[in-house]
Protein backbone atom coordinates (compact mmCIF):
# COMPACT_ATOMS: atom_id res chain seq x y z
CA UNK A 1 0.00 0.00 0.00
CA UNK A 2 1.36 3.20 -0.83
CA UNK A 3 1.66 6.18 1.61
CA UNK A 4 2.74 8.53 -0.88
CA UNK A 5 2.39 12.32 -0.47
CA UNK A 6 2.21 15.46 -2.77
CA UNK A 7 6.39 16.59 -3.34
CA UNK A 8 7.95 19.33 -1.40
CA UNK A 9 4.62 20.43 0.49
CA UNK A 10 5.35 23.80 2.67
CA UNK A 11 3.80 26.67 4.37
CA UNK A 12 2.74 29.00 2.10
CA UNK A 13 4.03 32.27 2.18
CA UNK A 14 0.93 34.40 1.11
CA UNK A 15 -2.61 34.66 1.05
CA UNK A 16 -4.71 32.54 -1.88
CA UNK A 17 -4.68 34.63 -4.52
CA UNK A 18 -8.61 35.84 -5.19
CA UNK A 19 -8.86 34.89 -1.08
CA UNK A 20 -11.61 36.64 0.48
CA UNK A 21 -9.96 38.62 3.24
CA UNK A 22 -11.85 38.38 6.97
CA UNK A 23 -10.21 42.03 7.60
CA UNK A 24 -11.99 43.49 5.27
CA UNK A 25 -15.69 41.62 6.56
CA UNK A 26 -14.87 41.72 10.50
CA UNK A 27 -13.18 43.82 12.98
CA UNK A 28 -11.80 40.86 15.02
CA UNK A 29 -8.69 38.91 15.46
CA UNK A 30 -9.73 35.19 15.52
CA UNK A 31 -5.77 34.19 16.41
CA UNK A 32 -5.83 36.13 19.86
CA UNK A 33 -7.28 34.30 22.87
CA UNK A 34 -8.46 37.76 24.24
CA UNK A 35 -11.34 37.67 21.43
CA UNK A 36 -12.65 34.07 22.80
CA UNK A 37 -12.23 35.32 26.74
CA UNK A 38 -15.56 36.55 26.79
CA UNK A 39 -17.31 33.69 24.66
CA UNK A 40 -16.94 32.99 21.23
CA UNK A 41 -17.31 35.92 18.37
CA UNK A 42 -20.88 34.56 17.53
CA UNK A 43 -21.46 38.42 15.84
CA UNK A 44 -18.03 38.07 13.53
CA UNK A 45 -18.92 34.34 12.12
CA UNK A 46 -22.46 35.23 11.60
CA UNK A 47 -21.16 38.30 9.66
CA UNK A 48 -18.73 35.93 8.30
CA UNK A 49 -21.30 33.47 6.48
CA UNK A 50 -23.24 36.28 5.25
CA UNK A 51 -20.54 36.92 3.14
CA UNK A 52 -19.83 33.15 1.83
CA UNK A 53 -18.59 31.58 4.94
CA UNK A 54 -15.09 30.95 3.92
CA UNK A 55 -12.43 33.76 4.60
CA UNK A 56 -8.35 34.51 4.36
CA UNK A 57 -7.39 35.58 8.21
CA UNK A 58 -3.68 36.69 8.78
CA UNK A 59 -1.75 35.87 11.07
CA UNK A 60 0.80 38.30 13.05
CA UNK A 61 4.57 37.59 13.07
CA UNK A 62 6.02 34.98 15.09
CA UNK A 63 8.73 37.28 16.55
CA UNK A 64 9.50 36.67 20.33
CA UNK A 65 8.23 32.79 19.85
CA UNK A 66 11.44 31.42 18.79
CA UNK A 67 12.15 29.41 21.68
CA UNK A 68 14.60 26.89 21.78
CA UNK A 69 12.60 23.99 22.12
CA UNK A 70 13.45 21.83 18.37
CA UNK A 71 10.03 20.02 18.21
CA UNK A 72 8.15 24.03 18.36
CA UNK A 73 9.64 26.49 16.37
CA UNK A 74 7.18 28.87 14.38
CA UNK A 75 7.61 30.89 10.95
CA UNK A 76 5.93 33.79 9.65
CA UNK A 77 2.55 32.72 7.88
CA UNK A 78 0.01 34.29 5.95
CA UNK A 79 -2.16 32.84 7.67
CA UNK A 80 -5.13 30.66 7.18
CA UNK A 81 -8.70 30.03 6.69
CA UNK A 82 -11.87 30.67 8.27
CA UNK A 83 -14.57 28.03 7.78
CA UNK A 84 -18.33 28.89 9.04
CA UNK A 85 -20.85 26.19 8.90
CA UNK A 86 -20.48 22.15 9.05
CA UNK A 87 -21.74 22.65 5.36
CA UNK A 88 -18.50 24.30 4.53
CA UNK A 89 -16.16 22.09 6.56
CA UNK A 90 -17.74 19.46 4.96
CA UNK A 91 -16.72 20.88 1.16
CA UNK A 92 -13.42 22.30 2.46
CA UNK A 93 -12.19 18.34 3.36
CA UNK A 94 -12.99 17.26 -0.47
CA UNK A 95 -10.88 20.11 -1.81
CA UNK A 96 -7.31 19.32 -0.60
CA UNK A 97 -5.61 21.14 -3.27
CA UNK A 98 -6.82 24.52 -1.92
CA UNK A 99 -7.04 24.02 2.10
CA UNK A 100 -4.68 21.20 2.99
CA UNK A 101 -4.06 20.03 6.83
CA UNK A 102 -0.99 18.70 5.70
CA UNK A 103 0.48 21.40 3.29
CA UNK A 104 0.55 23.72 6.92
CA UNK A 105 -0.78 21.55 9.20
CA UNK A 106 -3.22 22.73 11.91
CA UNK A 107 -1.66 24.46 14.13
CA UNK A 108 -1.28 28.36 14.98
CA UNK A 109 1.59 29.76 14.83
CA UNK A 110 2.17 28.12 11.33
CA UNK A 111 5.25 25.65 11.94
CA UNK A 112 9.05 25.68 9.81
CA UNK A 113 9.07 22.98 7.69
CA UNK A 114 11.70 20.96 10.31
CA UNK A 115 8.53 21.08 12.77
CA UNK A 116 5.82 20.26 10.43
CA UNK A 117 7.96 17.31 9.30
CA UNK A 118 7.01 15.69 13.07
CA UNK A 119 3.36 17.10 13.23
CA UNK A 120 2.12 15.65 9.88
CA UNK A 121 2.36 12.06 11.67
CA UNK A 122 -0.39 12.85 13.36
CA UNK A 123 -3.43 11.98 12.12
CA UNK A 124 -5.42 15.76 12.26
CA UNK A 125 -2.32 17.09 10.05
CA UNK A 126 -2.76 14.49 7.43
CA UNK A 127 -5.24 14.52 4.01
CA UNK A 128 -6.64 11.76 2.62
CA UNK A 129 -5.87 9.17 1.88
CA UNK A 130 -3.68 8.52 4.93
CA UNK A 131 -6.02 10.18 7.56
CA UNK A 132 -8.90 7.94 6.18
CA UNK A 133 -6.65 4.97 6.75
CA UNK A 134 -5.92 5.56 9.90
CA UNK A 135 -9.17 6.83 10.66
CA UNK A 136 -10.72 3.41 9.28
CA UNK A 137 -8.48 1.25 11.33
CA UNK A 138 -9.21 3.56 15.24
CA UNK A 139 -12.68 3.96 14.50
CA UNK A 140 -13.58 0.67 16.58
CA UNK A 141 -12.09 1.97 19.49
CA UNK A 142 -14.24 4.77 19.60
CA UNK A 143 -17.59 3.59 19.45
CA UNK A 144 -19.94 4.17 22.32
CA UNK A 145 -20.02 1.10 23.17
CA UNK A 146 -16.41 0.94 23.49
CA UNK A 147 -16.14 3.75 25.33
CA UNK A 148 -18.45 3.23 27.99
CA UNK A 149 -16.38 1.16 30.19
CA UNK A 150 -14.34 4.55 30.23
CA UNK A 151 -17.07 6.42 31.95
CA UNK A 152 -17.11 5.30 35.65
CA UNK A 153 -12.99 5.96 34.92
CA UNK A 154 -13.86 9.94 33.62
CA UNK A 155 -16.61 10.84 35.60
CA UNK A 156 -14.45 9.66 38.93
CA UNK A 157 -11.07 11.44 37.80
CA UNK A 158 -13.14 14.63 36.70
CA UNK A 159 -14.22 15.72 40.32
CA UNK A 160 -10.42 16.12 40.73
CA UNK A 161 -10.32 18.56 38.25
Amino acid sequence: MSTSTRPGPRTPETPPAGARLASDLVDCDLTSPATFAPGPPHEAFDELRRHGGIAWHAEPPVAGMLGDNPIFQFVDSPGFWVVTSHELVSAVDRDQERFSSQLGGTSMPSLTDESLAIFRQMMLNMDHPQHSRLRRVLQPIFTPRSIEPLRASIEHNSVDI
